[in-house]
């Protein structure tokens, strides 16, 4: 239990000052009827088409949004692997250590 902690506190030092993330969202894949524009029309908003360079534009965004999100996911796995190493590698060789010291004095 408080190895899980050590290695969640680490992970989050890590993402913030180390590794820092944008914000984390998922995105759905655009399609054309996500592309609307609202034009208002008296009192409401109608939902139009968006023109096909409108669509374009949001297409790049959408682009840019997952080159985002792929970033911050990457960083978010490396800060955990990170952290994982740093709780674990001590642990081993505390434990390699214990263990050859009790086959040093067996033999």
């Amino acid at each position: 239990m408080v190895l899980i902690a050590l290695i969640s506190l680490i992970q989050l030092v890590l993402s913030i000052y180390v590794f820092p993330n944008d914000g984390y969202s998922y995105n759905y894949p655009l399609t054309r009827t996500d592309c609307y524009m609202d034009v208002p029309s008296s009192m409401t908003y109608d939902r139009k088409p968006c023109t096909d360079e409108q669509y374009a534009q949001k297409k790049v965004e959408d682009q840019e949004r997952k080159a985002l999100d792929k970033k911050n996911n990457m960083n978010r796995d490396l800060a955990q692997d990170v952290a994982l190493l740093i709780v674990g590698l001590p642990l081993l060789g505390y434990h390699w250590s214990v263990i050859r010291r009790e086959h040093t004095e067996e033999v």
